[in-house]
């Protein structure tokens, strides 16, 4: 009820990302900041229902030897769920003007968590009858679990950083890719939802060698330490200051090889290891050069 009049005044809209100004805020940091109440508040709350209404059935769990959680790709949603989430693609791809938006639902309940990784991932994406290069260029996690405490874990460690972050009702942590982090296990069965994934650039940015060493040193150090957890009411400028509560992502449930996928079947494609949405958007695309084929 108030969503989709919000997100439907393009204006209004294009004013509200332009005053985030994420891309540039990540570019001049160190690559990571958060931001609270990125959402109106009425809004964020629409959201969250929406989240909470979300069929049982359509949540695919995600268990790879280092990613556990349940995620859900947008083109699988129906009816209202699915135009408000299309719309809600739209606001996010307005964010980074430019880029692709690669993103997908994810929900964590007890057990689940993230092993260290950094999210860097190249990968073709179909858009319109054409297939072409992207990497992942920037990391978002959306976060619509109200309530949440640091007792409940599901904490998002940035391990580049050395920060942690307890998820936040309605803020946003965004980092650059490659970026070393993971997420802590979740200890309730209170669950704890998302919208994550990834802004993506044409071409291939960065090699796809990831420094293992220095990840499993940094993951090292937060299974022995808790790292700073932030408190502050301001927002992260990257730079270690407090005001940040939840940091990477793709994260949120992104693994570094999988893919969100972006309403309207946009296909993603790459690596050996995949979490759900991946799966989902794989057999997006296979369908979306399927019904090319059958064309006239």
């Amino acid at each position: 009820e108030v969503f989709l009049p919000w997100v439907r005044d393009v204006a209004g809209v294009a004013a509200w990302a332009e005053a985030h100004n994420l891309v540039n805020r990540l570019e001049s940091g160190d690559g990571l900041i958060k931001i609270r109440n990125v959402f109106p508040t009425e809004v964020a709350a629409d959201l969250a229902e929406l989240l909470r209404a979300v069929p049982e059935q359509i949540w695919e769990e995600v268990k790879t030897g280092t990613h556990h959680y349940t995620a859900v790709l947008l083109e699988d949603l129906r009816g209202t769920q699915a135009a408000v989430l299309a719309f809600l693609q739209r606001a996010v791809m307005m964010l980074a003007p430019g880029l692709h938006p690669l993103f997908s639902l994810g929900r964590y309940v007890a057990g689940h968590a993230i092993a260290p990784h950094d999210d860097r991932r190249v990968l073709e994406i179909t858009h319109q009858g054409e297939t072409q290069l992207y990497s992942r260029k920037f990391a978002g996690i959306f976060y619509f679990c109200a309530d949440w405490k640091a007792e409940f874990g599901g904490q998002l460690v940035d391990l580049a950083g050395g920060q942690e972050f307890v998820p936040e009702f309605n803020s946003l942590v965004a980092f650059q890719v490659p970026r070393s982090h993971m997420v802590k296990p979740v200890l309730v069965a209170h669950p704890r939802f998302t919208l994550f994934g990834w802004w993506a650039a044409p071409g291939q940015l960065y090699s796809m060698e990831e420094p293992r060493e220095r990840s499993r040193s940094r993951a090292r150090e937060a299974a022995g330490a808790p790292g700073r957890s932030a408190t502050g009411d301001g927002e992260a400028t990257g730079d270690g200051a407090p005001g940040s509560d939840d940091a990477p992502a793709g994260g949120d449930g992104a693994q570094g090889d999988g893919d969100g996928a972006p309403a309207g079947g946009d296909g993603a494609q790459g690596g050996s290891h995949r979490t759900s949405a991946a799966v989902e958007q794989s057999r997006s695309t296979a369908r979306t050069r399927s019904r090319s084929r059958s064309k006239p």
